[in-house]
This record gives structure tokens, sequence and C-alpha cells, in this order.
């Protein structure tokens, strides 16, 4: 029988990026602007389930109301941030499968394990991190960003703007520093539409 014993830093990790994939999963496919839609046309999960079981119940065909359809089109912006948020996804993944692998891998050395640990470690507190800044960032009032955190402290952020005044950068770096403790100058932001 094989014994796995995770200490509760690694379990609130492990939890904190599961928490996150699933955030970024429900950002992705748009949940809360289409709960705000159907609540905003008077559609609940009540009614929702009542006009499905009177189909069901009489068999009749179901029309839809094409002022109610919703269509979504993205535009190159958000598809730059969903192709990115995607492969850093991706990218970070394979990163966490491999450190696990060199971890649960008993022919690996105790110094091995260890470094592998603290370089999980250190990715999950990066995506963490990461992860709370765009949240940060879109509660501002931006549609979308990224924020990428360096191992040499720096912090490049790419904001969906058509342009930013020196204001708004100048916002954005304060919430950065506060958040990260990076210092302004190491804060590069850039805007893409």
């Amino acid at each position: 029988m094989f014994l796995l014993v995770i200490n509760k830093r690694t379990f609130y990790i492990i939890a904190t990026l599961i928490l996150g994939i699933c955030l970024l999963a429900a950002v992705y496919l748009n949940l809360p602007g289409k709960l705000a839609k159907m609540k905003q046309h008077g559609t609940t999960d009540s009614q929702t389930s009542a006009s499905s079981e009177e189909t069901k119940t009489t068999g009749k065909p179901l029309f839809l109301n094409t002022d109610q359809i919703e269509t979504t089109s993205y535009d190159q912006g958000s598809k730059f941030f969903i192709e990115y948020h995607l492969d850093r996804e991706r990218s970070n993944g394979r990163q966490i499968e491999l450190l696990r692998e060199i971890i649960d891998n008993p022919s690996s050395s105790s110094q091995i394990r260890q470094e592998a640990q603290e370089k999980l470690l250190f990715l999950s507190e990066k995506l963490a991190r990461e992860g709370e800044l765009e949240r940060l960032i879109s509660a501002r009032g931006y549609r979308d960003s990224t924020v990428c955190l360096e191992e040499n402290n720096k912090i490049t952020i790419i904001v969906q703007a058509s342009a930013l005044s020196l204001h708004d950068e100048e916002g954005i770096r304060q919430l950065v520093t506060w958040g990260t403790g990076v210092e302004g100058q190491n804060i590069i932001i850039l805007a893409k539409d």
C-alpha cells in the first residue's frame, strides 16, 4: 500500500491552484457574464426548469426568441489574452507534473527531491500571486490582463486597453508594488488592444 503524506502548506497550495484553475475556467467560459445576462432578461433557474418541464410534458417544440440569444465575438485582443492564459496554464501544468514525478520517484536522491519540492512551492506561490494581481487589475476596470512574475524580481504586465495614460500606468504600478513589494522601476506595463 502506498501512503502519501502532504503537509498543511502543500495542501493549501494545491487547493489554491485548483481554485485558481476553476476561476480561470469560469472566467474563460464567461459564466459571471452569462448569469448576469440571464438575470437581466428576467430568466431564472425556476423559469428555465419550468419551461423545460412544460416542453417535456406537452411535447410541443420550444421556440427561441432571437433577441435573448447572446452571441459572443472575440476580438484579436481577447484572443491574445485567452491564448496566453491557456499557454501559461499548459506550460505550468507540465512543470508541475515533472516536479511531482521527481518528488514521487523513489530513486531520486533526497537533495533532488527537496529541490523539486522547493521549485514546486515557488511555482505554486508564483501562480497564486499572478492570478491575484490579474484579479486586482481587473477590479480597476480593465477587461483582461496578464501578469508575468520573473525570477529576477521583475514583473511584466499586459493590460487589454487601446492605450494607457501615465495616471493609469502609475495606478497599476502602485497596485502591483503594494501586492508584491517589487519596486516600480522593475515593473513593465504594456497596453494591448
